[in-house]
């Protein structure tokens, strides 16, 4: 029961892996649905957001909605949700009534800031995570605090909650014991700012950014001994080459000097790079109607059992019928 971003990859993960994923959403979808640029209808960002899952509404506030949401409680494996705070409890649907209806289901629930926070009823953006945990004072512009270029505070609490979630189902499958999992959005981001929490006025300068004819280059100028004496042997001369030099050629330069250096790549050089490419980051999967969508590879790559993403989540409660046939759930929608 998932938006947007976290609850969602954490579903996407899963079904890469090979489970049996399914999507609830409430009427008219989740907003993540209408977000542009879209195809038949459909966006994007919902689409690379939701592979292999299949879809079906469970609108909580219609007729019969409760009775559902409980027979498949009790048929899975997993509940995973962001919906905002409250939502399920609402109806009844307190972490401890969940485990009454299914005592083996690992109930991951992602929140901004947790069960018991004095903000616990708020809703939380990754916008409002990443300045709450520090991670905009970090990523300052000309002074000014700025969000990270992608939403970094929902994906990393993604991920945490997916690692979470594989541990307890071990846990589970161990001991036959379910549990609830309390994954706060900001305990992720404040995690994820531990290597400054002690830092001095010094930290982070042990690289600079050259700019030359056709980007920039990052460069490596201390955190030993010999590679500061490097750089300041070097400098001047590669201050000056940068002028005139593509990144190609600075970076081949400082090579040559003993200095680490990489190119800083534009997010498309980065998709067009034949290394990417090689590795399948990106690639078109056939959708039920025959139309080709772009797709997202899981970057989980077991050698045994890996992840592969094959599905194109569908139109709105396209799989309703298909998800109850093969979950046996014997329901039908009140008259």
């Amino acid at each position: 029961m998932g938006q947007f971003t976290t609850a969602p990859l954490v579903g996407r993960q899963l079904g890469a892996l090979g489970a049996d994923v399914t999507k609830l959403e409430p009427n008219g979808g989740e907003p993540a649905r209408e977000m542009p640029p879209h195809k038949n209808g459909q966006g994007y960002f919902f689409s690379l957001s939701n592979s292999d899952t299949r879809v079906m509404t469970v609108d909580l506030r219609d007729p019969g909605r409760i009775e559902l949401l409980t027979r498949l409680i009790e048929k899975a494996d997993i509940l995973v949700e962001n919906t905002k705070p409250g939502t399920l409890t609402r109806h009844g649907f307190t972490p401890e009534h969940i485990l009454k209806i299914n005592p083996r289901i690992v109930y991951c629930a992602i929140s901004g800031f947790g069960f018991d926070a004095p903000s616990a009823g708020l809703g939380a953006m990754d916008t409002t995570i990443q300045g709450l945990a520090g991670i905009m004072d970090l990523t300052r512009v000309d002074g000014v605090p700025f969000k990270t270029g992608m939403s970094i505070a929902d994906l990393h609490a993604g991920q945490f909650a997916l690692f979470a979630t594989l541990a307890a189902l071990e846990y589970r499958d161990r001991t036959g014991q379910g549990q609830v999992i309390d994954l706060a959005m900001l305990d992720a981001a404040s995690w994820v700012t531990r290597t400054r929490w002690n830092s001095d006025p010094n930290a982070g300068r042990e690289f600079r950014v050259l700019a030359c004819l056709d980007g920039h280059v990052l460069v490596r100028i201390g955190g030993d001994t010999s590679a500061a004496a490097r750089w300041n042997d070097a400098e001047a001369g590669m201050a000056s080459l940068a002028k005139s030099a593509d990144r190609q050629s600075l970076v081949r330069a400082l090579e040559e000097k003993g200095i680490d250096a990489a190119a800083v790549k534009s997010v498309s050089e980065v998709l067009a790079d034949p290394r990417t490419r090689e590795r399948g980051i990106v690639f078109e999967a056939e959708a039920r109607d025959g139309s080709m969508w772009n797709l997202l590879k899981c970057p989980i790559d077991l050698s045994g059992t890996p992840a592969e993403v094959r599905r194109v989540p569908g139109p709105l409660d396209a799989d309703r019928d298909e998800i109850l046939r093969d979950w046996g759930v014997d329901w039908r929608a009140p008259s």
